[in-house]
Formats: C-alpha cells, structure tokens, sequence
C-alpha cells in the first residue's frame, strides 16, 4: 500500500509544481506587459484648455474672441483629447520607428547631434523622453 501512496503523492507534487510554475509564470507576463506598457496618451487639454488656442494669438483676438474661443474649445475639448487617445499611440510608435531608421544613415556624430536636439527640444505632450 505505500508503493501506491508514494507514486501518487509525487504525481500530486508534480501538479501542484506544475501549477504553481504556470501561476507564477502569468504574474510574470503580467508584470512585464504592465512595465513596458506605451506611455499614457497627452492630456494636455485637460491641464490647459486655452492651449488650443495659442496658434490663434498670432491674429490678435480682442478679449470678447478668445471668451468666445475659450467656450468652442471647451465644447470640443472631449472629442479632442479621445481622438488623440486613440491616435497618440500610433503616432508615437511611427515616430519612433522614423527616428530609428533615421539613425541607420546618419553618421555617429551626427547620431551625437541628434541625441542633443532630442535633450534640448520638448517632447510632444504626453510623451516621456
């Protein structure tokens, strides 16, 4: 009777390790995909909803146009910020994928120059450098 008990005892151990490894295993997965997620989408019109508006300061708005232009922007502040929540990442990821292909013909100094423009000049919003 023990000869039985011990093969089975083991093949429970087996199952067990077995599960316990594949458990691990997906806390793993889940923990890389969350580290190495794309960064979250800009929400600078959140923070800054007259931004919109700075390319229309070249035109010289009076105080009553940019009251005005204020509540247009903040009529379609959410249907802005969700399309580019949508597009941020694309683009972010086509971005990337031009400036490393860039990089295959350029020289090292001018990959060193590159590399200083990209220190010195602000990321697009919402995107870490």
């Amino acid at each position: 009777m023990t000869s039985e008990r011990k093969p089975r005892s083991r093949l429970w151990l087996a199952v067990l390790t077995l599960v316990a490894v594949f458990a691990l295993g997906v806390v793993a997965g889940l923990g890389v995909s969350y580290a190495f997620r794309p960064p979250p989408p800009p929400d600078f019109l959140v923070r800054d909803p007259t931004a919109v508006l700075s390319p229309f300061d070249r035109f010289g708005l009076d105080a009553k146009q940019r009251a005005q232009a204020r509540v247009i922007v903040e009529r379609h502040a959410a249907a802005m910020e969700e399309a580019l929540r949508v597009a941020f990442p694309k683009m972010r990821a086509v971005r990337l994928q031009l400036d490393a292909d860039m990089r295959t013909i350029l020289t090292p100094e001018q990959n060193r120059q590159f590399d200083a423009f990209l220190a010195t000049n602000p990321p697009m919003p919402g995107e870490p450098r």
